[in-house]
């Protein structure tokens, strides 16, 4: 072992060799948080008796594009999350809703 360490001309120097063969690109893009909404017109919303109508959809961990999921079907190995790279993806929300103001 120590032979192999220190590196040489003996038997087992050339474990001493550096090597890049088990790194990966880790490098992604995540489209974490987006909200649309619109808010309808003044002349609408007081017909309806309001002073104002928002309509909203908001949507988290939409979308990730990873090289590490080239050979990852399944998308167990996340570039956020730490451990040894087999945890749960990020789940996906959608969420909407209307905000009226009288």
């Amino acid at each position: 072992m120590y032979a192999a360490n220190e590196g040489g001309d003996y038997e087992g120097a050339q474990l001493r060799v550096y090597s890049d063969k088990y790194l990966q690109n880790a490098a992604y893009v995540r489209l974490k948080d987006i909200t649309l909404g619109y808010t309808l017109p003044k002349t609408l919303c007081s017909k309806i008796g309001f002073s104002s109508i928002r309509v909203y959809v908001s949507g988290t961990n939409l979308l990730t594009f990873s090289p590490l999921y080239k050979h990852n079907e399944d998308r167990t190995v996340d570039p956020e999350q730490l451990g040894d790279g087999n945890a749960y993806p990020f789940s996906k929300t959608f969420a909407f809703g209307f905000d009226f103001k009288f």
